[in-house]
């Protein structure tokens, strides 16, 4: 994976966990190497945990440039184009 590539999925998670923050909503990023989330998501209220995968792409292309085993399970993906300003 190119830097440019790693950068930018680092600016998506950072991005989601900003987004779930501002609305009140308890959230950690998973170390690096984490596989099967990128954020840890948790309702105190509830005692209930949720994982959630951060895809993130700048290119203007549609469709998102996942694996087979990326699209399997039953951890919901948060899918971000990310644009100059």
């Amino acid at each position: 994976m190119s830097g440019d590539h790693v950068l930018t999925g680092a600016a998506g998670e950072d991005y989601v966990l900003y987004e779930l923050h501002r609305r009140g909503i308890l959230a950690a990023q998973t170390p690096s190497n984490a596989y099967l989330a990128d954020i840890l998501v948790f309702d105190p209220e509830m005692s209930v945990g949720a994982m959630v995968q951060v895809k993130a792409s700048k290119q203007g292309r549609l469709g998102w440039p996942m694996t087979v085993e990326a699209r399997a399970g039953d951890t919901p993906a948060t899918l971000l184009r990310l644009r100059r300003s």
